[in-house]
């Protein structure tokens, strides 16, 4: 069974930005998040992923699924700040430093 929850992050009592999670048995995938423009000095990317680390670490899950990472791709760099990671290389799960 899969859960598709919605996490609202605030700051003041004003929404600050929204997480849309999908939760299995064994991991939580991280499908999207997004934040209101003016609370980009926050770093409420980063809080998010801590805070779903923490999630998955509490409800004693083995994964946390960031999604797709293209190295070259400025905009999926963070996902390198958080390890160990694994990719997926000719259908087998590789753990990798990078």
């Amino acid at each position: 069974m899969v859960r598709h929850p919605i996490v609202e992050f605030s700051i003041n009592n004003e929404l600050a930005g929204i997480a849309v999670i999908d939760q299995f048995a064994q991991a939580w995938s991280a499908v999207y998040t997004f934040f209101e423009p003016k609370f980009s000095g926050y770093s409420l990317g980063v809080y998010a992923v801590l805070w779903q680390i923490e999630q998955v670490t509490l409800q004693q899950k083995e994964f946390l699924y960031l999604g797709f990472w293209i190295k070259a791709c400025k905009k999926m760099a963070y996902k390198s700040d958080y390890q160990p990671i694994q990719l997926l290389i000719d259908n087998q799960w590789i753990e990798m430093t990078i």
